[in-house]
């Protein structure tokens, strides 16, 4: 989300580019089409102005689901040597804020999701019972059921969202 970062980072798009397909994306799709994000925090020469206008970036973008991970230093690249490396507790500070902004975004984007009837296609039955599966919009959604869902698409109706997932019931389990 900081068009300098991205430059060091020798990525050949800024934070605009980004946005302006972000948008056309929606604007095709629809607003509820799930769009997720990878997120390095901590790159070389990240400065704690850069990392708020990526945080603020990603918050406005409302992005469906990220990854979040710190920069790792990798011997003999470009990056390696660059100056004004960060701590590692540094970057671990700023990935947990991102990670934090963007379980936010996550959340009110399933929330979004509550009262409705979706498809989901379910791929396990976790240790608690529950089958897991996904959205179209690629996220997480929990179901309690005695039929063996795996590979199935069923209609779920959304009923709670949590930290992890969308939570409900099969559209004829009532």
């Amino acid at each position: 989300g900081c068009t300098a970062t991205l430059k060091r980072m020798n990525r050949h798009y800024t934070a605009e580019d980004v946005e302006q397909a972000v948008k056309k994306i929606r604007k095709v799709f629809s607003n509820n089409c799930g769009i997720p994000i990878d997120v390095i925090t901590g790159f070389s020469g990240e400065t704690e102005k850069e990392f708020d206008e990526s945080l603020t970036f990603v918050r406005n973008m409302a992005f469906s689901q990220a990854h979040v991970f710190p920069y790792s230093r990798r011997e003999n690249t470009r990056a390696a040597s660059m100056s004004q490396q960060l701590s590692n507790a540094e970057k671990e500070k700023r990935a947990h804020q991102m990670i934090a902004a963007c379980t936010q975004t996550q959340q009110d984007f399933r929330k979004r999701f509550l009262k409705k009837c979706i498809p989901v296609l379910f791929e396990r039955q976790a240790d608690t019972g529950e089958w897991e599966g996904f959205s179209p919009q690629y996220f997480p959604v929990r179901v309690i059921s005695n039929q063996n869902l795996h590979g199935q698409i069923k209609n779920v109706w959304i009923t709670e969202v949590d930290k992890a997932a969308c939570l409900g019931h099969l559209e004829h389990s009532l």
